[in-house]
Parts: C-alpha cells; sequence; structure tokens
C-alpha cells in the first residue's frame, strides 16, 4: 500500500488518522473499549475495525456488568425440597435430609461466585485435624465445580483446642486486610504453632500491615463474630467440626469427594429450577431460598410443667469416670455435666455434697468434662483435673479448681498438684498428653450428644436435670428413682 500511494501521502493519511483519534478519544461517546483498540492497534486496518470490535466487546461486558433482574415470586417449592421442615423425635442433630436455613455470618469469608447455585458453609476449628484433611477435597470441589458453587468459612473454635479461638481471631485480623484465606492456609499448615508470635510473623510474610493487624487481634468484636457463629453451629446442631452445611443439607467431618459430589449435584439440580421460576435471576437466590429453609434442628422433649427432669431417659456410660458416694450397687446414679469456671456449677457442689452424705448407701455421683467456649479457663482446667484423676486425686482437685476461677495458669496447677503431694512429672506430662485433651473432647461430646449444652447439667437414672436447682428439687426426683421411677 506504502508503494502504491507513495511515503508522502501514506504520512498524511496517518497524521489525519492520529487527529481523528485523538478527537475520538475526547468524545465522551467513546468508549473504554474502543480507546483501548486503538492503543494496541498496529496498522490502519486494525484501526478501522476498532468501532465494530468495540461493539462486540461493549455487548460482551454489558452482558457481564448488568445487574439481574429482581426475581419473581416462587409460593410453591415443595416439589423442588421436599424437606424444609424440622422433624423428627427431637434430637438436637441436624437431619442430612433437610434443608437448613444455615447463614453467611457477620463479613462472611466466600471462595466463588456470589450468585452460585450451591453455596456450602463450613463451620470450622483451626486446631482440628479433621478440618485440615477436608481441605484437599474442598479444593478439588471449588476446581471442578467453581462456575456453581461457592466456600463460605465461619468459626467453630471447640473448647477442647486451646487456640483454635486465638486463631480465629487472627484470620478475622487477616480478613480486614483481605488476605483471610491466605492467612487460614498458613494456619492450617502449621498447626502445631498457632501462636501470636507466630501470627505476627505470617502477616509479616503476607504484606499485611502489622500495626493494624495487631490492633484487630485485640478488637473484642471478632469475639462477638466469633461467638455469633458459635451460635448458629448449635443452632442447628453442629456442634464438632468439620460441620458442612450445602445449600442447607448437613454433612459432617472430612468426607471423601463423591459424598459432597452426590449432595453437589442433588442440589445443584433443585437450584437450577428454582432460578428458571424465579424468572432466570440468580439475584439473592441463596438468601430467598434459606427464607424457605428450616429454622434450626429439632429440639429435645422438655419435660412436663411442674416436672423437673425430663421424662426421656438417656444412655450415659459412667464406666472409668470419677465416681464419690456409695461403693456398693448404686440404685440412682447422677452424672454431672460442668465446668471449673462455671459459677452455678460451683453454686451446686454444697448441694451434690449433701445428696452424696444423705443417701450415702443409695446414690454415686459421677462427673463428665463439659467446659464451655466463653470460659476459656475450664479446658485447661479441666485436663489439670484428669491428670490429677490419673494419680487417684479427682475430687481433691476437683475442690482446689473451683476454690478460686482466676486460678489458671499452668503454674497455678503445679501449684495444686504439689498441695495434693502429686507426682509432678507424671502431672505434667498427663496435663500436656493428646489423650488428655482428646478425653476431655470426647466427654463433652457425650455431653451434648445427649442435650446437655449448658452447664451444670444431671443425668439422674438417665433423666436430664438443668441448672443448679436446690435440694429439694433433686430429692424429689431422687425419691422418685428409688421408688421406681417414672
Amino acid at each position: 500500500m506504502r508503494a502504491e500511494l507513495g511515503e508522502e501521502a501514506v504520512a498524511d493519511i496517518e497524521g489525519e488518522t492520529r487527529a481523528s483519534m485523538l478527537t475520538e478519544c475526547e468524545s465522551e461517546e467513546t468508549t473504554a473499549a474502543e480507546i483501548q483498540c486503538m492503543h494496541k492497534a498496529t496498522s490502519l486496518d486494525q484501526l478501522s475495525s476498532c468501532e465494530k470490535a468495540a461493539t462486540a466487546l461493549d455487548d460482551d461486558v454489558h452482558a457481564q456488568l448488568t445487574p439481574e433482574g429482581d426475581p419473581e415470586p416462587v409460593p410453591f417449592i415443595d416439589d423442588i425440597w421436599p424437606n424444609t421442615k424440622a422433624t423428627g423425635a427431637g434430637s438436637g442433630k441436624p437431619d442430612p435430609s433437610v434443608n437448613y436455613a444455615v447463614g453467611l455470618g457477620l463479613d462472611p469469608q466466600v471462595r466463588g461466585p456470589a450468585n452460585a447455585l450451591v453455596t456450602i458453609v463450613m463451620f470450622g476449628d483451626f486446631q482440628c485435624p479433621y478440618c485440615k484433611r477436608s481441605l484437599g477435597t474442598l479444593d478439588e470441589v471449588m476446581a471442578k465445580h467453581g462456575k456453581d458453587v461457592r466456600l463460605v468459612f465461619r468459626h467453630n473454635p471447640l473448647p477442647g483446642h486451646a487456640q483454635a479461638r486465638e486463631a480465629a481471631k487472627a484470620a478475622l485480623a487477616a480478613a480486614k486486610q483481605d488476605k483471610f484465606w491466605p492467612f487460614h492456609d498458613k494456619m492450617f499448615d502449621n498447626q502445631s504453632t498457632l501462636l501470636e508470635v507466630n501470627f505476627v510473623a505470617w502477616a509479616t510474610a503476607l504484606s499485611l500491615e502489622v500495626p493494624r493487624f495487631e490492633r484487630d487481634l485485640a478488637d473484642r468484636l471478632s469475639d462477638t463474630q466469633i461467638d455469633e457463629d458459635i451460635a448458629e453451629a448449635a443452632k442447628f446442631g453442629a456442634n464438632f467440626t468439620p460441620s458442612f452445611f450445602v445449600n442447607g443439607r448437613f454433612l459432617s467431618g472430612a468426607q471423601p469427594l463423591h459424598k459432597f459430589e452426590a449432595l453437589i449435584e442433588e442440589e445443584r439440580a433443585r437450584a437450577k429450577t428454582f432460578v428458571e421460576r424465579r424468572g432466570n435471576t440468580r439475584k439473592g437466590l441463596y438468601e430467598d431460598m434459606i427464607s424457605r429453609f428450616a429454622s434450626g434442628v429439632t429440639k429435645p422433649p422438655t419435660a412436663p410443667a411442674g416436672t423437673l427432669a425430663s421424662g426421656k431417659r438417656y444412655t450415659v456410660e459412667t464406666t472409668d469416670l470419677p465416681r464419690k458416694g456409695t461403693s456398693g450397687i448404686a440404685r440412682v446414679e447422677i452424672v454431672e455435666c460442668s465446668d471449673f469456671d462455671c459459677p452455678f456449677c460451683k453454686r451446686v457442689n454444697p448441694t451434690m455434697d449433701k445428696i452424696v452424705k444423705e443417701y450415702s448407701s443409695s446414690v454415686a455421683l459421677y462427673w463428665l468434662h463439659n467446659p464451655i467456649s466463653s470460659h476459656p479457663g475450664a479446658e485447661p482446667a479441666a485436663r489439670a483435673a484428669t491428670a490429677a484423676a490419673n494419680q487417684g486425686k479427682f475430687w481433691e482437685m476437683h475442690a482446689k479448681l473451683f476454690e478460686d476461677t482466676a486460678l489458671r495458669s499452668k503454674s497455678d496447677f503445679d501449684t495444686m498438684a504439689r498441695d495434693l503431694g502429686l507426682d509432678m512429672a507424671e502431672f505434667s506430662r498427663d496435663y500436656d498428653a493428646t489423650e488428655t485433651k482428646e478425653l476431655v473432647v470426647k466427654q463433652q461430646k457425650i455431653c451434648t450428644d445427649n442435650d446437655a449444652r449448658g452447664t451444670p447439667a444431671f443425668f439422674i437414672n438417665g433423666r436430664l436435670v438443668s441448672g443448679a436447682q436446690p435440694y429439694d428439687r433433686f430429692k424429689e426426683v431422687i425419691d422418685e428413682e428409688l421408688s421406681g421411677g417414672i
């Protein structure tokens, strides 16, 4: 073309084209896509095609950025989701066939698109080995179903994991600088070293603003968010980790990929049908779905009016539990689920002592640990009591731990152990042992699995009695059991 027109003519054309481009760029009607195309052009032919290409590009961008329309009302969904009501005998446990209205929480941390057909809410604990084990499976799920699935992480630090709550707060501090997921990965990669000094080191490694991170780590609002997550988990019976809700359907533990796949496929098909009925819009999809789902698990039956103890009898195994009372066969067994930092547990101790004394030939009292997450010293105290129990001094340590609930450091426990004449090397070894930590978690699970979530709670021959009741109320139930029960 240059040869045919001559260099001078080509230069004139290029000059005119540049001037035209400048005028075009200054025009309010020129789109960003056109300007981008002009910048990339290396020939006159490419320049001339910019308007057409930009128009097509604008249409594509417009399709992506235009907000979806408001959904049409969908009055009937029972043929899509047949199980949206909490039913059953009231075990307090989630039914895997029911869709529950599990929310996303405050400032949710999300992987995947906001308008996903399937939302997986995970209640996790950074110290939980099974949570770590599930990460690979979740990565596979997101890689395969990323455009249709999103993952939301919510916190449920278990009382038996001493560093889990602080780790959750560190993750929330990182989230305020948009680094939740990298920090999440750091902590799961270093589960055995979840300490504040390492949180700061990891924040530095991830290029976070460290002074801000430290301020956010100490922010009490993080505790509020964590407590809300814990309460939501309990509301839906997710008392252990990891717990997953796939569009509200419960899946417990570090399950294999095919378990997730089956639920995802079923819930994706249901969600597609729902989207069609809404007028093919995903706007506010998850919120719309869960507004129709079960609002919580069915609670266990409560005692009839005027009756202290539940009519239901729970089976609570007492083998190897700390025991006091009759040395013979107990006609009435009382199992106490309790917490050394609970003021009501301390208040009921004289009542239990009186029961053991008054019914010395017929009642045995047993203890199960149920350290409440809002009592940070309760789990370490439970381990100290367990270590003392291994040397035959549970009840003696029990008394010391309740004397002053401010004494909850390891050195405080060591002082108590020395006062009781315990072998200190053995005490320290047992206090730190993984088996001790696991025992406390196991005992708490026994309590919560049998609907004893608050403290103190008592099973009197299997009948649940909640709270620090007065002596006469306990006596009523014990006498009823001694006379043949209900």
